[in-house]
């Protein structure tokens, strides 16, 4: 999956629609010549690498594709709109450096355990307990808040014979 992409009339529903069922698409609406936008482009497109298979950075011109711009009610520039399931779900106008940036994005995009926890729960349905637990252990280690990731973890201690540790497990839900 191409990373960047620039955004036309042509290509919006694809982009918008389609591909904002696989992935976020961040959508950054700039314009020649303008300098907040062109100082927050090159941070914009070095996270977008940063999350290929998770993130996708669509670029609007809005001095050629200025019905996008109307479309989405941009009024200044820079500003960048997170798109998911073909609706926008965030976003922020104006200048913003790298830590606030992704730090939004990291509200929206997949966690690692949430990979983590659907591999131990597609094992735990094949049966393969041991190596469920070893991938929900795993999940656990980055989350160990998360009510769902304790069970399927408590769920592989009693069948691996771990009652004790699943007890405690389960009186922390």
């Amino acid at each position: 999956m191409n990373s960047s992409v620039d955004i036309t009339l042509e290509n919006f529903q694809q982009v918008i629609i389609h591909d904002s069922q696989q992935c976020l698409v961040m959508v950054e609406f700039w314009a020649e010549g303008h300098p907040p936008s062109q100082e927050i482009a090159p941070i914009l497109s070095k996270i977008a690498r940063q999350y290929p298979d998770t993130l996708i950075h669509a670029r609007v011109d809005c001095q050629v594709q200025a019905e996008i711009a109307q479309q989405f009610g941009v009024r200044g520039l820079p500003t960048v709109i997170l798109v998911k399931d073909g609706q926008p779900v965030d976003g922020f106008a104006g200048p913003q450096d790298e830590a606030q940036i992704v730090e939004l994005l990291k509200k929206h995009l997949p966690k690692a355990e949430d990979g983590l926890y659907e591999q131990a729960l597609t094992l735990v349905n094949q049966g393969d307990y041991q190596q469920a637990y070893t991938v929900v252990k795993q999940a656990f280690d980055l989350d160990d808040k998360r009510a769902d990731i304790k069970l399927l973890l408590a769920d592989c201690q009693i069948e691996l014979g771990q009652i004790n540790q699943a007890k405690a497990l389960l009186a922390t839900i």
